[in-house]
């Protein structure tokens, strides 16, 4: 991204619904959104077409993408560069400069494709669970793996009809329930 042509808002955000740190990154800034300065398109979703948009899914697949109303295309840590240049605050316009920095741009963008390439090891969201926000363990993911992951990205884990399911936890007040 450097000192590529200004972005032109709105900027379409693709993501992979079916990955649970994707889907929780968007959660977190759909709210944000209030000017509807981006449109956020699941990927995963069976009525998603990426060539009737000119794109290729399995590139898709690889990295999140955005594209600007110019048509330009932004992929993995330039996605998340132009994501928050759309959302409000001077927080995430910080951030957006930061990754633009030499150094921390080149560990962001490791960091990304490590985190790219093994994301397809988490478990993945069920979509007939809890309003979309379950996962179940994947086969390839050991029991112990996969409690630990969902954990990590805090999933209540339970035992369900010999398998195991992971549902997004309710946020705790720091005060305590009252």
């Amino acid at each position: 991204m450097g000192r590529s042509p200004k972005i032109l808002f709105p900027l379409t955000v693709f993501y992979d619904g079916n990955c649970p740190v994707c889907s929780r990154e968007i959660f977190h800034y759909r709210p944000l959104n209030r000017a509807g300065r981006l449109d956020f398109i699941d990927i995963s979703a069976p009525s998603f077409d990426a060539a009737a948009r000119g794109l290729d899914q399995a590139a898709l697949m690889k990295a999140m993408h955005v594209q600007d109303a110019a048509g330009r295309l932004y992929l993995g840590v330039d996605a998340f560069r132009a994501l928050w240049l759309g959302l409000p605050g001077l927080r995430y316009r910080c951030l957006s400069q930061l990754l633009g920095l030499p150094g921390v741009h080149l560990l962001a963008v490791l960091g990304y494709r490590v985190f790219a390439r093994f994301r397809h090891l988490l478990p993945r969201r069920c979509r007939g669970m809890n309003n979309g926000v379950a996962i179940l363990s994947p086969p390839s993911v050991k029991r112990r793996e996969f409690i630990a992951i969902a954990c990590g990205l805090g999933y209540r884990v339970e035992q369900v009809d010999g398998g195991l399911k992971a549902a997004l936890q309710e946020p705790r007040s720091p005060l305590g329930d009252h």
